[in-house]
């Protein structure tokens, strides 16, 4: 019979999982974590920033050729 590492639960009271923690002890354990924390907000902060960069070279693109496409555009250079 499985025991969790940290709390010593049976697997009759809570599903253990395959590194030896229960549930409730895991979910503990990777938001005490910090770095898995930092890793998280670094990578929502990163696709923010690409959406605000896409936002702002479609802004610059409208205002230089307006509604036209790339073909359109590499047609004329």
């Amino acid at each position: 019979m499985k025991h969790c590492k940290k709390c010593s639960a049976g697997e009759v009271r809570v599903k253990i999982l395959s590194n030896g923690f229960c549930q409730e002890c895991e979910h503990e354990r990777a938001w005490d974590n910090k770095t898995e924390y930092k890793r998280q907000w670094n990578t929502a902060m990163r696709m923010k920033m690409r959406q605000k960069a896409s936002l702002e070279v479609n802004r610059k693109w409208k205002e230089k050729y307006g509604d036209a496409s790339v073909e359109e555009v590499a047609s004329y250079l």
